[in-house]
């Protein structure tokens, strides 16, 4: 493990509005900062108080670590830092050609990280709340039509294990539009099958209700009773497992899906999130309000929701270009 000085020069002429370190910091004339030892007490934080999902953590500690990078794995004391060196971070940022949105995610996580440093008194300001972000470009969520849905759901199969299991999956994503991460933390007993519903986790351990229609129970029923027994019993009783009987990742079923994308040969790969954005758009283009749609969701805030009705929008300006006589003017 890498250990970081950090050296406490005590004198009468600190500035009075900085503010003190508690007595025993003050009295040690050097601490040793271990950031790798810090990180992981913030991400065990974040996954034991917070209730952030494994995903989110992941994202927290791979960000969390390009600036271990930045640094050639030396990263000065925390009071060290400055504004300078928060801008060349996102300069270096950009050399390894992130996106801005990407870029704001990570400042994000180190300005939350700083906080924690503040909190444990290893250190007395956040060098990142100040620092200017770069925009992000708001992308329209990609999605596909009904019959593009259609085949790729008809496509798999579900004349093995494997296939039924997969068909299971992706009718299961655009059935419900839940995140890929509730998706696999679902276990058998959290199916209704007489009331069409499924209990699902969402962010923060934030428990909802989530329904399902009629030909997604036809698929879930076979499912559970046929596919699901023949693969192995590991103890668990996770709904989707692999061969060994594990359950599931979700970089498993994004392989996967991308895997069944590629071979109908779509312009654009599809990602588990393709599905709830098309469940989505499919049912503001089917009627349903937008507080409907938000609690289905799991959406916090309704704004979020109302991109889907710029997807609604673009489809509705396509339709007509196409349909009307004048409506290219090419």
């Amino acid at each position: 493990m890498l250990m970081f000085e950090k050296v406490l020069i005590v004198s009468a002429g600190l500035k009075k509005e900085k503010k003190s370190l508690t007595l025993p910091r003050i009295i040690a004339a050097t601490i040793l900062l271990n950031y790798s030892a810090q990180i992981d007490h913030f991400l065990n934080i974040l996954f034991s108080q917070k209730h952030y999902s494994p995903h989110t953590i992941s994202s927290y500690k791979r960000d969390l670590k390009l600036f271990l990078e930045f640094t050639d794995q030396t990263p000065p004391p925390p009071d060290d830092i400055t504004h300078k060196d928060c801008k060349n971070f996102i300069y270096f940022l950009h050399e390894k050609s992130l996106q801005n949105r990407s870029i704001a995610r990570v400042v994000a996580g180190l300005r939350s990280f700083w906080n924690h440093l503040i909190e444990e008194e290893h250190t007395v300001g956040n060098p990142w709340e100040a620092l200017p972000l770069p925009k992000a470009k708001v992308g329209l969520p990609k999605v596909i039509n009904e019959n593009q849905m259609s085949d790729f759901l008809e496509s798999i199969g579900t004349d093995t294990p494997d296939k039924a299991r997969d068909t299971c999956i992706c009718e299961l994503l655009y059935a419900t539009g839940i995140r890929i991460s509730e998706l696999v933390s679902l276990n058998v007993n959290s199916i209704n099958l007489a009331e069409n519903e499924i209990r699902v986790y969402g962010k923060g351990k934030k428990e909802r209700i989530v329904l399902f229609g009629g030909h997604a129970n036809l698929i879930l029923s076979h499912y559970i009773s046929h596919a699901r027994p023949a693969f192995p019993e590991s103890g668990n009783s996770a709904l989707f497992v692999n061969k060994f009987g594990n359950r599931l990742t979700a970089r498993s079923i994004q392989r996967m899906i991308k895997k069944y994308s590629t071979r109908l040969g779509f312009d654009e790969v599809i990602t588990p999130h393709t599905f709830r954005h098309s469940f989505a758009t499919d049912l503001l283009n089917g009627g349903a309000d937008l507080r409907s749609i938000q609690e289905l969701l799991g959406h916090s805030s309704l704004a979020t929701t109302q991109i889907y009705t710029h997807v609604s929008s673009a489809r509705l300006k396509e339709t007509f270009k196409q349909a009307h006589p004048r409506g290219d003017a090419s």
